[in-house]
């Protein structure tokens, strides 16, 4: 798993996200717009993949789940969408995505 920030634009607006895996099947992907990292969003996404690098299991049964740039941007708008405010500081706005669409999980 990236532990570094990448950058990403949207709608003209710089933002900086990485991805973390936390507990076991789920993946982070930590968002925040840049200059403000006390004001984040993060969403998890059910994925093994962390498990298929540190364990080495059988594949069979896995949800190999990636999360692309592209990916990254709709969850972005979406959490706009949802009321997410990027430059105030609160504690991380948790949302739970399941393919489709997300649903606010802790705010």
């Amino acid at each position: 798993m990236r532990k570094k920030y990448r950058s990403i634009t949207v709608d003209e607006v710089k933002y900086s996200w990485m991805i973390v895996s936390r507990k076991k099947g789920v993946i982070t992907v930590i968002v925040n717009k840049d200059g403000f990292k006390d004001a984040k969003i993060e969403i998890d996404v059910v994925s093994d993949t962390a498990e298929f690098w540190v364990e080495f299991p059988d594949v069979s049964d896995l949800v190999m789940r990636v999360v692309s740039v592209k990916e990254v941007s709709m969850m972005i708008r979406q959490a706009l969408e949802m009321g997410w405010e990027t430059e105030t500081k609160t504690q991380p706005i948790l949302f739970s995505f399941n393919e489709e669409s997300y649903s606010i999980v802790r705010k």
